[in-house]
């Protein structure tokens, strides 16, 4: 049976004695651009890959039951405590670099520790009934006649020493980093295309300062860069950071990022370089946050019966890329006004504080407020069963 809990009825999982007091961070920049979704044949193989190939850690774990699905959600870990205040019976969500206290997955805390979460992570959804389905094959989004999603990237401080490992674990690399490519390329266990890309130094990069993995792209095919561009600037506050054009191949590629993300990780730099100058690209492979690289294809804009597949129609693959809003009801409703096409609005599907729009390539995209409150476990464990009940 399915249990969701309203937020005055749970309890914080240390016996009772405090209360949690669930609030939105004003430290949370919105929109955001929290996860990116993709389906994947068997959920605990592919969490095991990310986790020892990449290093990233399972942040929250969901199993819904009743509609045939569960939910991982893996990225580098940010660290927070929960902070009692002294006087008051509540517990107040805090950043915290000198202890780690990530709770388990699957827990009502690891819900909350994973929505005040400032980075973008990867979700990966495992259908149950594509499980043993020895026949179906994951779309990748790379292979004809199937083309729309690209795949992910990754940025690290040292991508040779990344690449001897994925030796030592017997991954095969596609493409492995050069003098004028420092980058490699590999797939996932589904196909998926990931890219490795060499943090920059120096000018904006972290001067010696050695940070975690980080995800830096999701790649998606677009048909026209002016409606796709004007639909993630102007209807989700996005910056047109970089702009790279393919030096032999027919191909650009935009990368955006949250304006407000880009205010946290970098204030000083405002304004920024152009787009399509050298230091934008230094930027770009520099920042700690995570960017939208739409990639078009010269040619298709004017092909009027052209159009990529989105993963959410068989065969499926990539789901939905999520955003963080301040309010989903003034969100969907600009979105009317915009001629945007809602799939499902707030209250239709699994998680009923989210909402499912169309971009203009088709693709899904996702949109709740931040610190989202709603949670589902269904026939979980015992533990996580008493932590919804409190």
């Amino acid at each position: 049976m399915m249990i969701r809990r309203a937020a005055s009825q749970r309890r914080w999982n240390t016996g009772g004695r405090f209360q949690v007091k669930y609030e939105k961070d004003p430290n949370i920049p919105v929109p955001m651009m929290h996860c990116v979704a993709l389906r994947v044949k068997d959920l605990d193989r592919s969490m095991r890959f990310w986790q020892d190939v990449f290093g990233l850690e399972v942040l929250h774990y969901v199993k819904v039951v009743s509609l045939n699905f569960s939910i991982a959600y893996l990225g580098p870990r940010v660290r927070l405590r929960y902070e009692p205040v002294r006087g008051k019976s509540i517990v107040n969500l805090r950043k915290d670099t000198s202890r780690d206290a990530a709770p388990q997955p699957g827990t009502m805390d690891a819900h909350d520790y994973l929505f005040h979460n400032h980075t973008t992570v990867l979700k990966l959804i495992e259908l149950h009934h594509l499980r043993y389905d020895h026949k179906y094959k994951i779309s990748s989004g790379n292979e004809s006649p199937h083309l729309g999603f690209g795949g992910v990237g990754f940025l690290v401080d040292n991508v040779d020493s990344v690449c001897r490992d994925l030796h030592l674990n017997k991954v095969e690399i596609l493409a492995e980093p050069t003098q004028n490519d420092a980058s490699l390329l590999i797939q996932d266990l589904n196909g998926y295309a990931v890219r490795v890309t060499q943090r920059e130094g120096g000018l904006y990069g972290p001067q010696n300062q050695k940070l975690p993995i980080t995800f830096h792209t999701c790649r998606l095919r677009i048909r026209d860069p002016v409606h796709s561009l004007f639909f993630y600037q102007k209807l989700f506050d996005m910056h047109l950071l970089c702009v790279s054009k393919h030096p032999t191949l027919p191909i650009t590629r935009y990368y955006l990022c949250t304006r407000s993300q880009l205010s946290i990780d970098q204030p000083s730099l405002a304004p920024y370089p152009p787009p399509e100058s050298p230091e934008a690209a230094i930027l770009l492979n520099s920042l700690k946050i995570s960017f939208l690289e739409l990639q078009h294809h010269h040619g298709t804009e004017t092909q009027e019966d052209f159009s990529y597949h989105s993963g959410n129609t068989p065969p499926v693959g990539f789901a939905h890329v999520s955003f963080m809003v301040e309010d989903v009801d003034e969100t969907i409703k600009t979105m009317l006004d915009a001629g945007v096409y809602i799939i499902k609005n707030k209250g239709e599907g699994a998680f009923p504080q989210s909402a499912y729009i169309m971009d203009p390539d088709g693709y899904w995209v996702e949109i709740y407020v931040r610190c989202m409150r709603d949670f589902v476990i269904t026939e979980g464990t015992s533990a996580e069963r008493d932590t919804a009940r409190g």
